[in-house]
């Protein structure tokens, strides 16, 4: 903000040559507030947000988010907020500024539960490990002969069905595992390991065949090879061949959306070095050839 104010490209500045001017800041706690002249990075947005504290094993310190979901989260957030002020100028004619914090967006999309929990009922919201917060058991992840299993079954028909595939052993007779509420708050791990005893002998394609004929909501926990090679994306052409002047012909994945009147697609590569200097600095800036020559010349292009 100090580097803006002392170059004279803050909203305000900027907003005096151009009063329809959208402009998008996005910062790590947001432009107003005493954190707004700090410094961040995901690890302490996602931190002031609570996310962190509930992320990971309950017995162990809490995990950082992985894959940096903060940062894509906070510029999924930048481009809806963006489209919702390019409307807003369609109907004014006026511009705006837009402010979005990352430990915001962490804390609307991420820890949007344990935040109500606390406001409705005082409740801080802990770690679960492999299981999900409340709810009826089993909401949880468990291993079986070649990787993991992903399971949430809501109903008590849904319960019943995954006994019928397991051959209702004796233990689903037990007193104890009759409330699945009670189930998954005391004696999750217990129950874990019945299952996960008979899972060890299925692979996950054996396990997905068992499961769709008995419809007991599930899904593999696919690898990025699993991912790669699956059906499903096979038939959607999610991933396209690009080929590069340098690089060669890459697989690279496409949109992840399909527009049914205007079909998007991936029609050249990443530019070179420089490569579309030309154009910007001729055509769209009007500036001479001498004067692109001359940029380069002195290596600032």
């Amino acid at each position: 903000p100090d580097l803006a104010q002392h170059l004279q490209i803050t909203y305000d500045d900027l907003k005096l040559h151009n009063d329809s001017l959208i402009m998008l800041s996005i910062s790590p706690y947001g432009l107003t507030g005493p954190y707004s002249t700090y410094k961040g990075h995901e690890i302490n947005s996602a931190a002031l947000s609570g996310v962190t504290l509930q992320l990971g094993l309950p017995d162990r310190p809490p995990l950082n988010p992985p894959l940096f979901l903060g940062h894509s989260q906070v510029g999924l957030v930048g481009a809806m907020s963006a489209m919702i002020a390019l409307t807003a100028r369609d109907m004014t004619g006026v511009g705006q500024h837009i402010d979005v914090s990352e430990a915001d967006c962490w804390a609307t999309y991420h820890n949007g539960i344990g935040l109500s929990q606390w406001l409705f009922s005082s409740r801080v919201t802990m770690r679960q490990g492999r299981h999900g917060r409340g709810g009826p058991y089993p909401n949880t992840i468990l291993p079986c002969k070649d990787g993991e299993i992903r399971m949430q079954l809501f109903s008590a028909r849904e319960w019943q069905r995954l006994l019928d595939v397991m051959g209702n052993p004796e233990w689903g007779n037990d007193p104890r595992f009759q409330d699945r509420l009670e189930m998954n708050r005391l004696y999750s791990d217990e129950v874990d390991a019945h299952i996960s005893d008979w899972f060890k002998d299925y692979t996950k394609a054996e396990l997905f065949d068992k499961f769709y004929e008995y419809k007991v909501p599930f899904t593999p926990v696919n690898t990025v090879t699993d991912f790669f090679h699956h059906p499903q994306m096979t038939a959607r052409n999610f991933f396209v061949d690009v080929t590069h002047p340098e690089a060669g012909t890459t697989r690279q994945p496409g949109p992840p959306y399909k527009l049914s009147e205007t079909p998007i697609s991936i029609r050249r590569p990443a530019p070179l070095l420089g490569e579309h200097n030309d154009y910007i600095y001729g055509e769209i800036l009007g500036m001479s050839g001498a004067e692109v020559a001359t940029l380069r010349d002195r290596a600032i292009i």
